[in-house]
């Protein structure tokens, strides 16, 4: 929150209460944060002077001169009516310039998932709010990482000359908690029993937010390569009842809808090698039965099974709990090329065009396997070769 806008909330808030009168003069400047000589400092930056009445337009200028020249942060000025006066009292921090920074007493890997040295850096002004809220960080990095209940205090040492801090973050962590029990929420029996089967998280292990985000991860992967291609799975965290030091540790599933795939007919590749070309986006689209027919067929092609059909059809998809997808293959032969018919000028010295033209094909057609989709780039690179030996002008068409 700016300065500006601070002053105009409390200005606001004044009014309300009818606590100040703008006429009335000043009989005392107080402090409860500031230091004697820093109080004296910002009430002459903000022209507030014993004695003096005070002028709205004037601090209001004077509270945005102050944000500009970031000599304080969090700057409240406050107004207290008295029968002789107006006693003032102004809130705040000096902004000084960071010294030494220690922070011995913070683990490495929270001061680099927090990125410390980024928030705060020698040299640069630096305010009690941006030194609390690295201090929650830290708080939170030591929670995550199982220690609850710590500790994380700032310590602050300044130098004689006012304008610079040595910054300690003090440490006390807290007990380690546990994992006392850990659940699946949301499925039925069946389902539950199978992904308590995919737990690494036991009771006993000593709890880490990560390990908890991660296991929720595996079991959502394993969800949506084995049916469920739209479900989610969120970790939870709870105390346990009867135990300080231990927690429960949950994870909520939402299956989604379950797509049941039979595929049948195959002997070339593996039906999980089939199913993982099924993926969450092709099922999101309208024409998936048309779109699944297609990219089996052409993986088959590819391979040299020219004349396979694949028939794909799917009840309720994208309306019902339980999807039921058939898939019927009938790959046919593997298609080998017997021979390439060249007609037109060859130069004998370039030896046989036909182990010419496989020397530069690509994909299967290198082992003489038909593949009819990539027949138009193996031509490409046949000219490319042809053009690289000094016959520029050489063409291919049929």
């Amino acid at each position: 929150m700016t300065l500006n806008k601070y002053f105009y909330f409390c200005v606001v808030l004044v009014h309300l209460a009818g606590v100040i009168a703008w006429a009335s003069s000043v009989v005392d400047i107080q402090s409860k944060s500031l230091s004697k000589s820093e109080l004296s400092e910002l009430a002459g930056d903000l022209g507030i002077k014993r004695g003096q009445t005070l002028n709205r337009n004037r601090l209001d200028r004077a509270l945005k001169d102050q944000f500009q020249k970031k000599r304080f942060g969090d700057v409240q000025v406050l107004f207290q009516n008295q029968s002789k006066g107006t006693v003032i009292w102004l809130e705040g921090t000096r902004l000084r310039k960071v010294g030494h920074l220690d922070l011995s007493q913070v683990d490495e890997p929270i001061q680099e998932e927090i990125g410390i040295e980024k928030l705060i850096k020698t040299g640069e002004q630096v305010d009690m709010a941006q030194l609390k809220t690295v201090a929650g960080k830290i708080k939170q990095g030591l929670e995550d990482a199982g220690l609850f209940n710590s500790k994380v205090d700032v310590q602050i040492e300044n130098s004689p000359d006012g304008e610079n801090s040595d910054i300690t973050f003090v440490v006390q962590k807290g007990q380690a908690q546990q994992i006392g029990s850990v659940e699946i929420r949301g499925v039925g029996k069946e389902l539950s029993d199978v992904l308590k089967q995919r737990l690494r998280i036991r009771s006993g292990q000593r709890y880490e937010r990560s390990n908890v985000q991660d296991q929720a991860q595996e079991l959502a992967s394993f969800l949506v390569t084995n049916q469920y291609p739209f479900a989610s799975v969120k970790g939870l965290v709870e105390p346990q009842e009867d135990k300080s030091n231990s927690v429960k540790v949950a994870f909520l599933v939402n299956e989604g809808q379950q797509y049941r795939i039979v595929i049948s007919g195959n002997e070339v590749f593996d039906r999980n090698e089939l199913r993982g070309l099924i993926t969450f986006d092709l099922l999101n689209q309208s024409d998936a039965a048309g779109r699944i027919r297609k990219m089996i067929e052409e993986k088959y092609r590819s391979i040299g099974y020219h004349f396979v059909e694949v028939e794909v059809s799917a009840s309720n998809l994208g309306s019902e709990k339980i999807v039921a997808i058939s898939i019927q293959i009938n790959e046919g032969k593997k298609v080998l090329i017997d021979s390439v018919v060249f007609d037109g000028y060859w130069n004998s010295e370039l030896g046989d065009p036909a182990k010419f033209y496989f020397d530069n094909a690509v994909g299967v057609l290198r082992r003489r396997v038909f593949w009819e989709a990539g027949l138009e780039e193996t031509t490409g690179l046949f000219v490319n070769a042809l053009r690289e030996r000094g016959y520029l002008s050489a063409t291919v068409t049929g």
